[in-house]
């Protein structure tokens, strides 16, 4: 999941990249919410314009630790 959004593997993804990635993860549910994507976004250290990146490992580590998601993330 994580490989398909940071394409170069530079270990970050942009807002644009993150927002690709929920929104593939959320295709088979209903249309996802900008408003909690930005604050997803944010949450990871992402800037409230939208611009930063958020760091891949750190995404991976809560994605697997606080979300307990099981499926290949990596």
């Amino acid at each position: 999941m994580i490989d398909r959004a940071d394409l170069e593997n530079y270990g970050y993804i942009t807002l644009g990249q993150f927002r690709r990635m929920i929104s593939n993860k959320k295709s088979n549910e209903k249309l996802f919410n900008e408003e909690e994507t930005m604050d997803a976004f944010m949450a990871m250290g992402g800037d409230e314009g939208g611009e930063g990146k958020i760091d891949t490992k750190m995404l991976i580590q809560v994605l697997k630790r606080d979300f307990e998601m099981t499926i290949d993330i990596e």
